[in-house]
């Protein structure tokens, strides 16, 4: 039998494990019908033996009983009265007696004293048409004794059926009826295997007429089968032919308006659904590959004006909340070419327009390879991002990181653009962390992924201020504080100013790697962070002499030139109420 859980799955299957299972259906059948026919027509067939046997049996007893009562009744009319010592003598002198059993062919008549013990006489002659041996008369004897007592006066109870097993190849069956004026026993017996003919040839005529008849049942069992099961083989086959040539075109063939047809009706009804599904996903699929073709072909473009990362963003949002914006902390770093307006004036417009393709290509790198996407080019300046969309605590770091290799980066194209003869550009770059609004901000019609913000608006003027103070870089103190990695730069301080359009101040420095500073440098930047400590608290003269001091040291800054003017300023006009902000009125 066939477990459920033992049945393989159709993907599974081979062609020859698939015609199995659409016949085993059909051999099920033949397997229950079978021995149930096989059953009923062994039943039969004993059935009929054995009362077949009986009737037999019982003719052949009666006819045998006949024929022994006839020779009985034969010797009653003769009339013979026998001397007890010689009556066996007459009786085989007598010719009409042997005569008479003569006629009998088939069977064995023998007469057997009710003294046979006491005769020793071997010339005594027992048996009449046949020799049988005086062992076999010795057991005939035994077996009658054994009935003695069934034995009654009336003749027609005088009959007894003897079975005689010789323990040769020869064996008698027959009856026995003794005969008191004789003081014998007559006994008529015939061969075992005559005697049963008639019914061993009507057992092979039963075997014959089964076997036959069990023949043309499995035929026809067969042919109800086939004819039964054939419309489940056809859904057998149109299921296999779905499943593995996904053709949903083919139907169940209805043959016959019964269950299995209904049955058939329904699947042809499912599978028509499905198709029509299946089309629609076909359909769905082709679509959906035509959109990623299309959306592979619209970030490899915009990948040249937009960051993946925002077309990501753009791509994974629906448009209901396309305008939406989100407040997170980003970090935002604006990149400007010094004098840009004096270097237009100088090239031409071609030769202008590939000097900036080739500048921006090297900081567009810088920016992307520390994870910074380009928000914008305004003109000549940069406006990039960094920690949107995707939220990072290392934005500051990855800013500054970018600034540095920016600078760097400067330094090896302005070398490259001195070998062709082309003038070099100097850039100022302003960095600044905060809280701001990221998102696409516009209209339906048209839209801009960026960031907006007093974030914003401090990194512009961060940028700006580079110019005053002379410095390639300058990133707020927010922007220092967000720093991770603080072990790794030198922040020095250029200031603390109130910029336009704010009224709280805000340190700026401008950052050095430990790892490029010599250890004069680290020392000259320790005193100068002193002498601006002083500075702040207002002690102008001993801060004037302690950057008089560095100036004196040969050490060319900028910012040194510029506290001692300051302090020559404060000392001559001292302020009311000194803070130590920087307050600048221009962008």
């Amino acid at each position: 039998m066939i477990k459920k859980n033992s049945l393989p799955s159709i993907k599974e299957q081979n062609p020859n494990e698939q015609i199995y299972i659409k016949k085993s259906l059909k051999y099920k059948i033949l397997f229950v019908v079978v021995p149930l026919f096989l059953i009923a027509f062994t039943f039969f067939g004993v059935t009929a033996y054995f009362t077949a046997n009986k009737s037999i049996t019982n003719i052949t007893k009666e006819f045998i009983g006949y024929k022994l009562k006839e020779i009985v009744q034969f010797s009653q009319e003769q009339g013979f009265i026998f001397e007890s010592d010689n009556w066996i003598r007459q009786i085989r002198n007598n010719t009409s007696i042997l005569n008479y059993t003569q006629k009998f062919t088939d069977e064995v008549f023998i007469i057997i004293p009710y003294n046979y013990k006491e005769i020793t006489n071997e010339n005594y002659q027992f048996t009449y048409n046949k020799n049988i041996t005086r062992e076999q008369l010795d057991q005939y004897y035994d077996l009658i004794k054994e009935q003695e007592d069934k034995i009654e006066d009336d003749i027609e109870s005088y009959n007894s059926w003897l079975e005689v097993v010789s323990g040769d190849e020869e064996n008698f069956v027959g009856l026995f009826i003794p005969y008191t004026e004789l003081q014998s026993w007559f006994l008529l017996l015939v061969d075992e295997k005559m005697f049963y003919s008639p019914v061993d040839e009507l057992m092979l005529y039963l075997f014959f007429i089964i076997v036959i008849s069990l023949i043309i049942l499995i035929i026809f069992v067969l042919f109800f089968v086939n004819f039964i099961t054939r419309p489940l083989t056809y859904c057998v086959e149109t299921i296999q032919s779905i499943t593995y040539n996904m053709d949903f075109s083919k139907r169940v063939r209805i043959l016959y308006p019964d269950e299995i047809g209904v049955l058939g009706q329904y699947f042809n009804n499912m599978i028509q659904e499905l198709e029509k599904s299946y089309n629609q996903i076909k359909n769905y699929a082709y679509q959906t590959v035509l959109a990623k073709q299309k959306e592979e072909k619209i970030r490899f473009i915009f990948q040249k004006y937009v960051p993946s990362d925002v077309i990501d963003h753009v791509l994974n949002r629906s448009s209901d909340n396309m305008l939406i914006g989100v407040k997170q902390n980003v970090t935002v770093l604006f990149s400007d070419i010094r004098d840009f307006t004096t270097i237009s004036e100088q090239l031409d417009p071609e030769e202008l327009v590939l000097s900036l393709n080739v500048y921006f290509t090297d900081m567009v790198s810088q920016i992307m390879e520390n994870k910074g996407i380009i928000d914008k080019f305004i003109g000549d300046a940069i406006m990039a991002l960094f920690g949107a969309p995707a939220v990072s605590e290392y934005s500051a770091d990855n800013a500054l990181n970018s600034a540095i290799q920016m600078v760097q980066a400067l330094e090896l194209f302005n070398k490259r653009q001195t070998k062709i003869g082309k003038i070099n550009f100097h850039v100022g770059i302003g960095i600044n962390t905060g809280e701001a609004i990221v998102g696409n901000i516009g209209s339906e019609q048209k839209l801009e992924y960026t960031v907006i913000g007093d974030t914003v608006n401090l990194g512009a003027r961060l940028e700006g201020l580079t110019k005053s103070y002379q410095v390639p870089i300058l990133v707020s103190e927010f922007t220092k504080e967000a720093v991770v990695q603080q072990d790794e730069y030198l922040f020095i301080n250029v200031d603390t100013v109130r910029v336009k359009g704010k009224d709280l101040p805000v340190s700026i420095y401008t950052p050095k790697l430990k790892s490029t500073l010599t250890k004069k440098e680290e020392k000259f930047y320790k005193q100068y962070h002193t002498a601006q400590l002083l500075y702040y608290k207002g002690d102008f003269a001993k801060a004037h002499e302690s950057f008089l001091y560095l100036k004196d040291k040969d050490y060319s800054s900028y910012l040194i030139t510029l506290y001692i003017e300051r302090c020559e300023n404060l000392i001559k006009n001292p302020p009311d109420n000194w803070d130590g902000v920087e307050t600048w009125k221009t962008k």
